[in-house]
Formats: C-alpha cells, structure tokens, sequence
C-alpha cells in the first residue's frame, strides 16, 4: 500500500515540486550490534548470576533466539537517500525540475522519465548464547561471562521503478564520447544501471561501470557478532543486594560495512574490537516475611571503546552537495600540444577521453574508531511464591560520532566534474579534446542553469567559459555535422574553460562517510519461570522491547526497532 501511494504521489503534478532525492547525507549505516543489548542480557536469569555467599564455583547458561524488525524506515530514507521518492529525467525533458535527478549521469537517454521508490526495512533472526560462571572457589565474588550471537539479517530496500518514458534519443558525438552513441546500447532503467555485475553498464568513454553505492534490493547475511567477555569482581555482595565492576572486551567476528552496495548488510559493530568498564549492581527493597515474593531493583552500565579499523567507505564532493558521488568525472592530464587553442595559447589541461563515475573515485580505505560506546537498563523485577517472575524496565544506548585517523588521499588535478558538458569540440568534424568543467554541477543537473538553457552543448555554463579555437585559431563548433542535422541543432562555437577546475583532496567531504552519533531508548519486558526445586534450576521466559530512537539528536544514526525473544537456559 505504501508503494502504491508513493507512485501516485510521484506522477501527481501536484507533487513534482516536492521531489527529492537519493541525496541523503550519509553513505553507509552501521546500526546497534547485537551483542549490545544490556536488557536481554539481563532478563529471565538475573538470580541466576552475581550470586552470593557460594562454597564452591557455579554456572549459568541461556539460550536467547530473538527476533526484530525495524520500523519508523522513514528515517533510515532521510539518513541514507533524503527522501523515499524521486524523480529521473534526462536533459533535454522541456521544463524538468530542479530536484529531478539527472538520468544522464547514468547512461539513460537524455529524454528518458522515470521514478523510483523505497520502502527499506531490516529484518533479524538471531541465536544469542549467554555464559557466566562465578569464580567463588578461588575468590568469592569473582566471575567471568561471555555471550556470542549467531546473526541471519536483510536488509531490503524495496525499491520500485517506473519507467514512464523510455527515451529515444542518442547521444551526440562530444557530450559523453568522440562518437555518436545509439540509443539501442544505452541502458533502459536505473535497476538496470545498478545492477550490472552479470551485464556491466559502459557508454561512450565512460568504461568503468558504477562500482559502489548501488540501489540493489534485498541482501542478506548470516555470521556471529561480536564475541563479548568480561571479568568481573563484586566488591560487595548479600542476599538482598550486590555490587561490581568488570573488565569488558568484544572480539571483532562481525562484517565490515561493504561500499560496493548503499543498503549493505552489517553485522556487529562494524567489525571493530572493544575494551572497557561495566558496573552491576542490585537491590531487593521489599520481600515478604515467607521470602517467597519480592521486589526488584538491578542495573547494568557498560562503557567501552571501538578500536580503530580500516574500512571502506564512500564520500560525497563538498561543492556538489549530496549524493554527488553519482554524478561523472573527467579524468584530465597535462598537455603541451592540445591541438585545441583558447585566446591564442594551446590549453594545458585537457580531457583524457576518461569519464568514470564519481563514487568510483571516492570510495577509498579509511582508519575510523567510535571513542565510546555506553549501555545503560534499569531493570525491575516482581517474584512470586510460584516462581513467576515478571521483568520490565529501560534501556539507554548511545554512541559518540565516529573520529576519522585517515584515509587515502584524492589523487589531486587528475578528476573534474563534467556536470552535463560537452568534452568534445569539432574541427571539421574531426573530434579534439576539450577541457570544460562544472566544478558546481549537482546530482541534479549541470551547473548554472545548465548546458541546454541557451545554445545546446555549446557549454556557455563550463568554468571560466572561453572559446575553443584549432591551431589556426578557427573556431570549433559544439557538434559535428552529422549530429548537427540529425539532432536539428544549429552548428555553434563551442566554449571550453580556460582554467579547468580540477579536484584535489580538499573537495572530499569527509563527513558524508563517517558515522554521526547515536543514542536510542527502549522500553522492555518479560515474563518467566523458575523451577527452583529441579535440578540445575531450568529457566524460561518471553519477552518483547520497543527500541526508538532519539529525536532529539540530529543526524542520529540509531535505528528504530522492535523485537520478541523466547529466553530459557539452566543454572547450577
């Protein structure tokens, strides 16, 4: 229902000037890990762990399959794609929005419309096993506990296309090639364009296909999180209260964040390792004279640091706004004889006859850490005579920003962003190289109003816009002959730039690929029994929570979840 409403808000005139785009201003997601759920940890065995006054060492073990899904998936479209509809057109579609996405970036003919929606949505199955095993026989208090889920998620972002209109036009010779391009070689639709592994989109110079950052449906995968353990003292401890401290560590077993696609699958906490403090603690404020019913109060507060991890991430261009990444690049070099003159003097940068996708070129190995990590619940606790027990309470979880140590460096003065120029010029119909770019041009189309608001491909929006002359100080015209008369536009001269704009490491924007801070509450319960008479005590237990995250955080990369869980285990 809800994708059928975003396609009538997407072809409902009314909506057109609401239009965004994928232009969300991050460029991947590492939600909450699995292991770190301090209210699952706890629930169901708490009188089972942290106990008191034992002659000899024991155990407890639980077994925890859960199950959660995201909701609230509007904000996961705001943080990663801006908005969960847009628009595509190609240049030359009469009176295409300013917010409409520029289908050329992507091979699709320059009259081609269309749309896209997405619905995304992260589903989890997982297996937690929970160990702890008190230490009284060599030290009373001491103890030491592990936990590692097994994790099977998918991550769906649902995506929808319509084509409205195919398109029908080529591309002429000069805008993305020395050669016209036919329509029948040019993709038919933005899925298509993304998912290429089997059949690779290439056009014209443009030979490398889009290799991350790509709008794939579902994906899954299954693998344990991260390994958690501690080691732990109860500094004071008694029937009806303790409290302790612990030494905390997660060895890294989850996945990396993978840039090849936008909506990748994470596992764990991004596959960093973790070291810190936890504290627990309890009291019993009420129990009955027969101690068979009582009244609760426990807390665990756990604060660690993520160790620093080289991963790959993808990055937007800070002049070019979000989701600039998807735009084109030139790939320029230096020449002494152009063959292509401006003002008397032959250019000095000129194109390579290179177009690649910008997240191609942006997507590069970084060192990252995420300075503190705290899981805080507040847990309280009804026991009755019958051995029902009755949890509930809050959970708080917050993660700093990430710290960025360093990454690879932009090959400087060898990229340009093309925007929707043209980077062939005509001497008698004979192609020469031109250097003309847009260093302002946007995912959404060229800059400056664009190439096709005055003379057609003539490139009056380039930087520092100069006629492109030959060696004979002839001008060169925008299009050949052949495309002049198919394409019925008149032949003109052709500006180029004449300080071509290149990019160098500065234009990266750092931010678009770092992971900003994160806190969430949860509101939890769960309702078990003990059989205290049995041996090794079994235990078993339901129990739901309602995760959100918080508003009151900008750029909070939380994730809003629910979930249900069977716990059960022994104790001895």
């Amino acid at each position: 229902m809800k994708l059928r409403l975003c396609f009538i808000l997407v072809f409902s005139s009314s909506f057109f000037s609401g239009m965004y785009a994928f232009a969300g201003r991050y460029t991947t997601l590492i939600p909450r890990s699995a292991s770190v759920n301090a209210a699952r940890e706890l629930v169901g065995w708490y009188d089972g762990i942290n106990l008191c006054c034992q002659d000899d060492n024991y155990w407890s073990l639980s077994f925890n399959p859960t199950y959660n899904r995201s909701y609230h998936n509007d904000q996961i479209e705001c943080f990663l794609l801006g908005k969960d509809y847009f628009r595509i057109t190609g240049s030359r579609v009469a009176g295409r929005g300013s917010d409409e996405i520029l289908a050329d970036y992507f091979g699709l003919p320059s009259d081609f419309q269309g749309s896209v929606c997405f619905a995304p949505r992260i589903s989890t199955f997982l297996f937690d096993f929970d160990w702890f095993w008190g230490l009284d026989r060599w030290l009373p208090g001491l103890y030491f506990r592990a936990h590692a889920p097994v994790v099977h998620t998918i991550w769906d972002l649902n995506i929808r296309e319509k084509v409205a209109v195919a398109g029908s036009l080529n591309f002429p010779a000069g805008y993305m090639g020395s050669e016209r391009i036919a329509r029948s070689t040019l993709p038919t639709s933005l899925k298509g364009v993304m998912d290429n592994n089997i059949n690779p989109v290439t056009f014209g110079d443009m030979k490398d296909p889009i290799a991350y950052g790509k709008l794939l449906m579902r994906q899954a995968r299954s693998r344990f999180s991260d390994v958690q353990v501690a080691l732990g003292y109860n500094v004071c401890c008694s029937e009806d209260m303790h409290a302790g401290i612990n030494l905390r560590g997660s060895i890294p077993a989850g996945s990396k964040p993978d840039p090849t696609v936008l909506f990748d699958p994470v596992i764990g906490n991004g596959h960093h390792a973790e070291f810190g403090v936890g504290l627990s603690g309890h009291v019993t404020p009420w129990m009955n004279e027969d101690e068979t019913d009582y009244f609760g109060i426990y807390s665990d507060l756990n604060i660690t640091h993520l160790f620093k991890d080289t991963q790959c991430r993808s990055f937007d261009l800070c002049a070019n706004g979000r989701g600039s990444r998807y735009t084109l690049l030139e790939r320029f070099f230096s020449s002494e004889s152009s063959g292509v003159h401006v003002d008397g003097e032959a250019i000095t940068t000129q194109y390579q006859g290179c177009l690649v996708p910008a997240i191609n070129v942006t997507t590069v190995p970084i060192e990252v850490s995420f300075p503190v990590q705290v899981d805080f619940v507040l847990m309280f606790v009804y026991h009755r005579f019958c051995d029902l027990d009755i949890n509930w309470g809050y959970n708080l979880w917050f993660r700093s920003a990430e710290t960025l140590h360093c990454r690879e460096r932009l090959c400087a003065n060898t990229y340009a962003v093309k925007g929707d120029a043209q980077v062939y010029g005509f001497d008698s119909n004979a192609p020469l190289k031109l250097s003309a770019t847009q260093s302002r041009a946007t995912i959404f189309g060229g800059q400056s109003g664009g190439n096709f608001a005055g003379t057609l491909y003539a490139n009056d929006n380039a930087d520092n816009p100069m006629q492109a002359d030959n060696t004979s100080d002839v001008p060169l015209t925008q299009l050949n002959s052949s495309d002049s008369a198919a394409f019925e536009i008149a032949q003109a001269n052709v500006q180029t730039s004449l300080s071509a704009r290149l990019l160098t490491d500065s234009d990266i924007n750092e931010s678009s690929g770092l992971m900003p801070r994160a806190l969430s509450h949860k509101v939890f319960v769960n309702v078990g029994r003990v059989w205290r008479e049995r041996v090794r005590e079994p235990f078993v237990g339901v129990g739901a929570e309602l995760e959100w995250r918080c508003r009151c955080v900008g750029d909070n990369s939380a994730v809003s979840q629910w979930g249900i869980w069977i716990k059960g285990g022994f104790t001895s």
